[in-house]
């Protein structure tokens, strides 16, 4: 089929490139770049962990389950 449409030509392709479309050419400088900060990323996770599990997981004291009444597990009692 014919289309009048500017964007297509006598051939009936399209004759423009949608830039959207296109992956981005990266230049090699990026590519080091990205690998490198996803290189340090990775490295500080597990450090900062290994290092300062507090400040990750917080300061509070994990409680002791065993310490816990009845009554705060809402056991009802025999009698």
């Amino acid at each position: 089929p014919h289309f009048n449409y500017p964007f297509f030509h006598a051939g009936g392709g399209v004759h423009i490139e949608l830039w959207y479309t296109q992956f981005p050419q990266l230049t090699r400088s990026q590519v080091t770049l990205a690998e490198f900060l996803t290189a340090t990323m990775w490295f500080w996770i597990p450090w900062y962990f290994w290092h300062d599990l507090d400040a990750a997981l917080g300061h509070l004291p994990y409680p002791d389950p065993f310490q816990w009444t009845g009554e705060e597990l809402d056991i009802l009692s025999d009698d």
